[in-house]
């Protein structure tokens, strides 16, 4: 499950995973990546995610192994409806109702492949697979001392988690779909998080449990 966080102003770090990467260019000439990104606020039923543009010089050059990147980004315009829901713009009280531009990126070189089998579809319709990816080393597991963790530390170990939780279910994706991976892959994050924060190893839960990451 989802948990919509409360809207905030200003700007903010994030865990933004990316699902796909295909060159593009400005309208100025300059080059640029279109991206296909999940945020954390992102609703469990969008199975396509949100495209957002990005000039290439600023930019992690391992922005192609997809995955999740710890992110600073601030609001830029709402989000249009579809024609089914009657066209105009959603009224912006939540963060999934919003575009969204990235400020700076922390840890650049930093990503793990995204384990989701997600699909970029090219103008002709069809569907292109995703290049093979290295095998990515797991992340060093340390506890945090109590009262120690600010907003930004969070979000790296939120970000070292949920790569970890990917690496494991990589040999397993193809026994799930697509929202059922998603939220088996974030209960496991959850309870590495557990782990990370309290140094108490989590009790097993049932595999249908909600879980709030």
């Amino acid at each position: 499950m989802v948990t919509q966080p409360q809207l905030q102003d200003g700007p903010r770090w994030t865990t933004m995973t990316i699902i796909n990467a295909v060159p593009a260019t400005s309208r100025d000439g300059r080059e640029q990546w279109e991206l296909t990104v999940r945020w954390e606020w992102t609703p469990t039923a969008n199975r396509y995610g949100q495209r957002i543009w990005v000039f290439k010089e600023e930019t992690p050059a391992d922005v192609t192994r997809l995955g999740a990147f710890t992110v600073q980004v601030e609001r830029g315009r709402l989000v249009a409806k579809s024609e089914a829901s009657g066209g105009g713009f959603h009224e912006g009280s939540m963060d999934w109702q919003w575009h969204w531009k990235i400020l700076a990126w922390d840890g650049a070189g930093v990503s793990a492949p995204a384990p989701a089998p997600y699909f970029s579809t090219t103008p002709t319709g069809q569907d292109t697979p995703q290049p093979p990816q290295a095998q990515p080393q797991a992340p060093v597991i340390q506890r945090a001392p109590a009262g120690s963790v600010d907003e930004k530390q969070m979000m790296i170990m939120r970000q070292s988690t949920l790569n970890y939780a990917s690496i494991l279910m990589a040999p397993v994706v193809k026994d799930y779909n697509s929202e059922d991976l998603i939220r088996v892959t974030t209960q496991m994050a959850s309870k590495l998080l557990e782990y990370v924060i309290t140094g108490e190893v989590p009790k097993v839960e049932s595999p249908d449990a909600e879980v709030e990451f």
